[in-house]
């Protein structure tokens, strides 16, 4: 009977994962809102202390937010510019849309909003994935993939990814066999 409490425990804790990482998300857009709402040259003074306290806290949970997004697999934007260096001459930089999110620019304030939106549906597509049977189902059918996936190697060349399949095949005959003679006896 504990073989089925862990087979339900451990969809519902990760689907609770997730929507914790989902939850947050919700937050740092909100906070991200009244950052917003109060650098704008008609806020009110209450929107300016809210919007210095969200800016604080945005800030204080940035290293958290990079690696949340990072941990989703969202490309985190650089936006790429032309500084003057003197004597004529100018230098390319380049600056991470998250490492700025409080930037007072438009483009950049855009494309922070749209890599938190996506880190946010990211985690509840994935939260709710968590608690499909036939999402499980394809995991064990496709074990050495997946744990391929989870390891973190990337598969770049044609040998890698052939032997992940060779690893594949192996695995669906070694589940037949064991059926077969599981059964048979």
């Amino acid at each position: 009977m504990e073989y089925w409490l862990l087979i339900i425990a451990i969809p519902l804790l990760l689907s609770l994962i997730n929507l914790n990482h989902w939850y947050f998300f919700r937050t740092v857009i909100k906070k991200h809102n009244e950052y917003i709402s109060g650098i704008t040259k008609i806020s009110t003074d209450d929107e300016n202390i809210i919007s210095r306290e969200a800016s604080h806290w945005i800030t204080s949970n940035l290293t958290e937010i990079k690696r949340r997004i990072k941990r989703a697999g969202v490309n985190i934007p650089v936006k790429s510019f032309m500084e003057p260096a003197g004597y004529g001459f100018v230098s390319q930089q380049s600056m991470s849309v998250i490492d700025n999110i409080l930037f007072q620019n438009l483009d950049v304030l855009q494309q922070a909003r749209a890599v938190l939106e996506l880190t946010k549906g990211y985690y509840l597509s994935q939260a709710k994935l968590c608690l499909n049977p036939l999402h499980w189902a394809e995991i064990i059918i496709y074990l050495p993939r997946e744990l391929v996936k989870a390891s973190g190697i990337e598969i770049t060349s044609k040998i890698s990814d052939l032997v992940i399949k060779i690893l594949q095949l192996v695995y669906w005959l070694s589940l037949i066999a064991a059926y077969y003679f599981g059964v048979k006896s």
